[in-house]
């Protein structure tokens, strides 16, 4: 399979992901950089939110729309596999003493995997020309919807979470 199948693949199964537990094995070093993209690919898909509720408003014809969409999904598919293979695998490392904390991390990973599988879900319903159609004077409201999870996660990520990525 390749790389963009995998990546639409990614959060359809219900396996485990063994291909993402062995390279978040590897991946244990401290990145000084980390944080700082991560909270950059935050702002982008931030920005392509608002993109596509402008884009809605003016254009809300499947193809504009279907398009904005598969960007947001890519950006943000994207951004949970840099987590998963970077961030969580050091935090696991690091805090394999205190339990306390690991327990936090695997809770927010298991939260993230809820909100991913919700804004998913939202994508490939208003990617689907027909239900689209059928669902297209919903569109605000569930993207609405899908930015307020996004928004208290995001928040909680940058102020709890990244604040333990440390060397």
């Amino acid at each position: 399979m390749g790389f963009i199948t995998d990546l639409l693949n990614f959060f359809k199964d219900e396996e485990p992901h063994k291909e993402v537990d062995d390279v978040r094995k590897t991946n244990l070093s401290y990145n000084g950089k980390l944080v700082s993209m991560l909270e950059s690919d935050h702002k982008k898909l931030f920005e392509l939110y608002g993109e596509l509720i402008e884009l809605y408003k003016q254009d809300d014809s499947f193809q504009s729309v279907h398009r904005k969409l598969i960007d947001f999904k890519m950006a943000l598919e994207i951004h949970l596999m840099v987590e998963d293979t970077q961030l969580y695998g050091y935090l696991e490392q690091r805090y394999s003493d205190n339990k306390m904390v690991l327990e936090f991390i695997k809770d927010v990973q298991n939260e993230m995997s809820l909100i991913a599988e919700a804004a998913i879900l939202f994508v490939r319903k208003y990617t689907n020309v027909r239900m689209y159609r059928e669902n297209k004077d919903n569109f605000l409201k569930d993207l609405e919807n899908i930015g307020k999870i996004l928004t208290t996660r995001i928040d909680m990520e940058e102020s709890r979470l990244y604040t333990l990525y440390q060397a």
